[in-house]
């Protein structure tokens, strides 16, 4: 689940980049992908919400042991309550 919340957040990211002309690199770091919107009152919650978001690209998709790999509930929805919020805040941008 934290995988796909983080996609959640990189994809929506990504879309708005291009809905303002400027094609996003191919990259999974949310922080840097976030710098590159203008600057809005909600960047500081996005820009936490990226920081938190960014690790769970990169964990099961380069992990060697994938199957070992586990997150507590509360972790997964602290993470997926940031994928929204980092979305609806994109969303006013």
């Amino acid at each position: 689940m934290c995988f796909h919340a983080q996609q959640y957040a990189e994809k929506s990211r990504k879309a708005k980049l291009l809905d303002i002309g400027t094609q996003p690199p191919k990259v999974h770091d949310l922080l840097m992908l976030s710098k590159m919107l203008p600057p809005s009152d909600a960047s500081e919650r996005i820009l936490a919400n990226a920081a938190l978001l960014t690790p769970y690209a990169v964990d099961i998709r380069y992990s060697v042991a994938v199957s070992d790999i586990q997150y507590l509930e509360e972790e997964a929805s602290e993470v997926y309550e940031a994928a929204i919020e980092f979305v609806e805040l994109l969303d006013n941008i």
